[in-house]
C-alpha cells in the first residue's frame, strides 16, 4: 500500500506540472502589461550611466521619470498621447538622442520585452553607423521652441522669442543648478567642438536645445543637434538612490 500511494502521488505531480507552467505564463504576461501601463503612461526608473550631468546627478544614481507631464506614448507605439505639457527651461530630461534609428513594428512590440527582462540594460536601437546601442540620455532642457542660443566659455545666453536681448541662462531658468566649465587643455580652439563656444543656434517648431551641467564632459546638443519633442519621453522628478542623496530634482 504503502509503494501504491507513493506512486499515485508521484504521477498526480507530474500531471500537474502543465497546470502551473500555465499559471506561471499568465502570472507573467499579467505583470509585462502591468509594467507597460506603469512605465508608459505613468512612471519609470533609470540609472544614469555617465558624469555629463554632474554635480546634479552622478555616475550610477538611479531616478524617477514621468513621461505623463509631457504626454505619455502610447504603448508599443511612437504616438505621443498630447494631454501634457512642454518641456521647459531648466527641465531635466530622458530623451534619444537624433542619431538613434526610430524602431518600427515589430520592433516597437520587441523592445519593451527586451527592457522588461533585461531590468532596462538591454535594447533592440542602434545608431546610424549600425551599431546597437543603449538609447536613452538624461539632460537639462536650456533652449526651447522660438529660442535662439549661444555660448560663451560654457555659459549659455538666451534670446526668447519676440525680445532683442540675450538673457544669461542662469537669469532665465528658475531651476537651482550649478554647472561644471574646467576644460583648458592647450592648444584647443575656440571653433573646435566642446570648447565652450557656439555660434547662435534658432529653435523651431518642436525643437529643443539640450546641455548636460558637466559641460566639458558631456555629448549633447553640441555634438549631434537638437531635440525633437517626439524624442522626449519624460521629465526626471526624483531620485532614489543612493539614499544619502534622495530628493526632488
Amino acid at each position: 500500500m504503502y509503494r501504491a500511494y507513493e506512486k499515485y502521488r508521484a504521477k498526480t505531480g507530474l500531471k500537474r506540472i502543465p497546470e502551473i507552467l500555465l499559471y506561471l505564463i499568465k502570472l507573467l504576461i499579467a505583470v509585462f502589461i502591468a509594467y507597460m501601463i506603469i512605465t508608459s503612461l505613468f512612471i519609470n526608473s533609470y540609472r544614469v550611466g555617465s558624469i555629463s550631468m554632474k554635480p546634479t546627478l552622478n555616475d550610477g544614481d538611479r531616478v524617477l521619470v514621468t513621461p505623463l507631464i509631457y504626454g505619455p506614448m502610447i504603448p508599443f507605439t511612437n504616438t505621443r498621447i498630447n494631454i501634457g505639457s512642454k518641456p521647459r527651461h531648466g527641465d531635466i530630461v530622458v530623451l534619444e538622442p537624433p542619431y538613434i534609428k526610430i524602431l518600427r513594428f515589430p520592433l516597437t512590440v520587441l523592445e519593451p520585452v527586451v527592457g522588461f527582462f533585461s531590468l532596462h540594460r538591454g535594447s533592440l536601437r542602434i545608431d546610424a553607423a549600425g551599431n546597437r546601442i543603449y538609447p536613452y540620455m538624461i539632460k537639462r532642457v536650456v533652449g526651447v521652441p522660438g529660442d535662439t542660443v549661444k555660448m560663451e566659455n560654457f555659459i549659455v545666453y538666451i534670446e526668447q522669442s519676440g525680445k532683442s536681448t540675450y538673457t544669461r541662462e542662469n537669469e532665465l531658468i528658475r531651476s537651482n543648478y550649478r554647472i561644471v566649465t574646467d576644460f583648458k587643455p592647450s592648444g584647443w580652439e575656440k571653433d573646435l567642438p566642446f570648447s565652450g563656444n557656439i555660434e547662435p543656434i534658432s529653435l523651431g517648431r518642436n525643437e529643443y536645445f539640450v546641455l548636460g551641467d558637466n559641460r566639458p564632459e558631456s555629448s549633447d546638443s553640441r555634438s549631434w543637434g537638437i531635440v525633437k519633442y517626439s524624442r522626449i519621453l519624460g521629465k526626471v522628478i526624483f531620485r532614489y538612490w543612493p539614499p544619502k542623496r534622495i530628493g526632488k530634482l
